[in-house]
């Protein structure tokens, strides 16, 4: 789930936007903290996904967000956006220790005929909404192997839960379809003014990877520093480059 940005951290992200399109240079760092450390010793991920193509996209990003990135005409939702750390230490925390939706609510995907992306961890409760008005009959594949079937009654709400990996869902019937990202690092799906933020992550470096349905991937490496005064601002910009499938 997205979480809404601190007006004091949306100031210090209007401080430090980098100048450059497309995709940026790893961000310099040092060696990923030990385990140890990375239950005591935490930092910040932050950013903003940018939309540079043709035409405009669907988030209204603020001005000092798009500042420094020629061409960028706003923001792009959908876009499922993952921090996996490098680490094989901290990758095994989160894995041990996977982060819950906020509150303990489960995700929510509405089955609706619009784009349905949402990100969950391994396990975690997924809860389907049929508001279609029509029965739903949901087929769940993770690549081309059938994990399950589920049907829906109009109006019905009922809950499960998947492995990790990218899971496709389709209803045959209809040709509505969805996605639902599992991973049990820090994720989020962009949506509203675009942002997202990664706060209380072990110190380290971490691949910033971004997922959209038709847009494909961008990806860029930073590096967490823990304890730090000013969070940089992290883009990812769609539509700059050819995207990677």
């Amino acid at each position: 789930m997205i979480r809404r940005f601190p007006l004091a951290l949306a100031a210090l992200i209007a401080m430090a936007a980098t100048p450059a399109l497309g995709e940026q240079p790893e961000d310099a760092g040092g060696r990923d903290a030990t385990p140890g450390a990375a239950e005591q010793r935490w930092g910040t991920i932050a950013g903003t996904v940018l939309w540079a193509g043709k035409g405009t996209r669907n988030c209204e990003v603020h001005g000092f967000d798009m500042e420094g990135h020629p061409g960028v005409k706003g923001g792009l939702d959908n876009v499922v956006v993952i921090a996996e750390p490098v680490s094989i230490e901290t990758q095994r925390l989160f894995r041990e220790h996977p982060r819950q939706t906020d509150h303990g609510d489960p995700e929510t995907v509405y089955w609706l005929p619009d784009p349905r992306v949402a990100t969950v961890a391994p396990g975690e409760r997924l809860e389907l909404h049929n508001d279609s008005g029509k029965p739903a009959h949901i087929r769940f594949f993770l690549g081309r192997v059938l994990l399950k079937e589920l049907s829906l009654a109009p109006k019905e709400i009922t809950t499960t839960t998947l492995p990790e990996g990218l899971v496709r869902l389709v209803d045959p019937h209809t040709r509505i379809s969805g996605w639902v990202f599992v991973t049990p690092y820090p994720s989020s799906v962009s949506e509203g003014n675009c942002r997202f933020v990664f706060s209380d992550v072990p110190g380290g470096r971490y691949r910033l990877r971004g997922w959209h349905p038709t847009e494909g991937r961008r990806s860029r490496t930073v590096n967490v520093k823990v304890d730090a005064k000013v969070v940089v601002v992290t883009p990812l910009i769609y539509g700059a480059e050819t995207p990677t499938r």
